[in-house]
């Protein structure tokens, strides 16, 4: 097994079916918020929790808040609160760590926004009021994107508004999707992304992306059938995001099929347990597990039920220790960006900071516990190499090319079944024209399976 991700560094192996599953898990939580569908649902990410608010029960608009902490349900008890409704948009805004909630309800046109333990309203104008419209934030541009929705009953929105945090401003776009409501929106990692939603008798099945200057439509390879009512979310551990159920024209009541965007095209996953089919649901990326939460619906009576998704063998990386003093620094090793994990069948790039010349080698092992017999972390001191520490097991190295004072190591794990969840460790050793050698800290890597 070692000597396969060896060889793996600079070669590809061959496919093998992999035999672990993404899967979505009913969850039993002590604490549960009541039936409902069309109820608005984000992660606070700043806080580590995902926050519900209102819905629909049979004909009673509710306007309770509630707080998932990955484990159970807890019914809030804000100061003030957006009256019951169901059918608003909300958007986590990472920058200010607030989430934003537009609209919903007898067509309103309030904006409110959470900012963990109560809620207030804010802005006195903005969008005109409106139901099924949909919201996602871009953290790059620090922006919520609001498009969309149903002005009143015999009236559609194609409107795109941006809230910066004190203000809504309208944009202008020269491309823009069709007329619906029921649509869903999400940061993909990339841009702002719209799929589906229903105008009449048409059910949408564009993928759609919205750069803070127009919108462009996509055409992926292959797409989820036309639908309205599903739920979107943005995994970030895997870099996907995840679509659950919605209205189908073979399920008008809800269905219950999984698909995944990858940045360039959907695929659908075969999850070997899965919800009941719904429409009017709910999901959103619980950080504290790193699963998606998924909460309620309706197919034809409403759902009180909470259920999680996700590899059951996740991806991780962790770096420990510190490397030592060279002419250029102390060496540190991480992660390209958070995205960067080590995935079955997928790349991953680590960058070494503070490299003091062109001989940087990656050392890579499998054990931090010994090496030929020698326990570690070994003190390299006894080679010349003060303050030094060897971490890991030498089982192979990697010549490195160095681009100013940083070298990056992109390593492929190949697509064999047998490695999922195998350990291995990362660290640089790099030759110094000054102090004859340095080393970095140490990375711990778990691959996973998506």
């Amino acid at each position: 097994m070692h000597e396969k991700i060896a060889t793996a560094v600079t070669l590809c192996l061959t496919l093998a079916a992999a035999t672990a599953q993404t899967d979505w898990v009913r969850r039993s939580p002590a604490g549960s918020p009541s039936a409902r569908s069309g109820h608005a649902m984000a992660a606070d990410t700043t806080r580590g929790v995902v926050v519900l608010f209102g819905g629909i029960s049979g004909s009673t608009a509710l306007g309770d808040t509630w707080i998932w902490n990955g484990n159970t349900w807890t019914r809030a008890t804000p100061s003030s609160s957006p009256s019951a409704r169901a059918s608003a948009a909300v958007a986590f805004d990472e920058a200010r760590g607030r989430i934003v909630l537009f609209g919903g309800g007898a067509f309103l046109g309030d904006t409110w926004e959470w900012a963990g333990t109560s809620w207030t309203r804010v802005a006195t104008s903005g969008p005109q009021g409106r139901i099924d419209h949909a919201m996602a934030y871009d953290p790059v541009r620090q922006r919520v994107v609001l498009y969309g929705g149903r002005l009143d009953v015999f009236q559609w929105a194609i409107d795109t508004w941006e809230w910066n945090g004190s203000q809504w401003t309208q944009q202008t776009t020269a491309h823009f999707p069709p007329l619906r409501d029921h649509h869903r929106m999400v940061y993909d990692g990339n841009q702002i992304m719209l799929f589906g939603g229903v105008f009449s008798s048409t059910q949408f099945a564009d993928t759609w992306h919205y750069d803070g200057v127009d919108w462009t439509q996509l055409a992926p390879a292959q797409s989820p059938p036309g639908r309205f009512d599903h739920a979107l979310t943005y995994d970030p551990t895997r870099n996907r995001v995840v679509l659950f159920g919605g209205s189908t024209a073979t399920g008008l009541f809800g269905d219950n099929d999984t698909w995944e965007w990858t940045g360039a095209t959907w695929l659908q996953r075969s999850p070997g347990k899965k919800p009941s089919p719904r429409r009017g649901h709910a999901i959103a990326w619980d950080r504290r597990t790193q699963r998606t939460v998924l909460f309620g619906g309706t197919q034809l009576s409403d759902l009180a039920d909470t259920h999680d998704y996700g590899p059951d063998r996740p991806a991780d990386y962790t770096v420990a220790g510190q490397g030592c003093p060279g002419s250029a620094g102390i060496p540190t090793l991480a992660p390209l960006s958070a995205g960067d994990l080590p995935w079955l069948g997928e790349s991953f790039t680590v960058v070494i900071d503070n490299v003091p010349s062109d001989k940087v080698f990656g050392i890579l092992g499998f054990s931090s516990v010994s090496w030929l017999g020698v326990p570690l972390p070994l003190d390299l001191s006894i080679i010349g190499m003060p303050r030094c520490l060897l971490y890991t097991s030498i089982d192979a190295t990697v010549p490195l090319q160095r681009i100013g004072n940083q070298a990056e190591w992109t390593l492929r794990v190949p697509p064999l079944a047998t490695l999922i969840g195998q350990a291995f460790f990362q660290q640089a050793l790099i030759l110094d024209p000054v102090v004859f050698g340095v080393t970095s800290n140490v990375g711990k890597a778990g691959i996973g399976v998506k």
